[in-house]
């Protein structure tokens, strides 16, 4: 995606935080990135250090997790991601954040006018 600076979390697992953080000062674009846990901690870090949050959930059927998972990890999900996966349905809800499939996620940031 041109419009966004992207930072993949699994890239910045220890620093995550951090390099949204200055990636943010020293980009023009938005930042997007990912974060499969944790959201409240990053949300409030990154709001501290003046950073504008606007999160949007993606929220698959646990089949599509399950399948993704295991083709990216080869090995089986752990049942405490299917709980995770529940949970931040309520995150979304609790935030009022726009949420969907991957793909409806990836068409409401395609569509944003920036």
């Amino acid at each position: 995606m041109q419009k966004f600076a992207y930072v993949p979390h699994d890239a910045y697992f220890n620093t995550h935080s951090e390099v949204v953080i200055q990636t943010a000062r020293l980009c023009k674009k938005p930042v997007i990135t990912e974060c499969p846990f944790g959201e409240r901690l990053l949300r409030a870090d990154l709001e501290k250090n003046g950073c504008k949050v606007i999160p949007y959930f993606v929220i698959e059927k646990p089949e599509v997790v399950k399948a993704r998972y295991e083709k990216r990890e080869s090995k089986p999900l752990p049942a405490s991601a299917f709980t995770r996966a529940s949970s931040i349905v309520n995150r979304a809800l609790e935030w009022q954040a726009p949420m969907g499939t991957s793909q409806q996620i990836l068409t409401k940031l395609e569509e944003l006018k920036i």
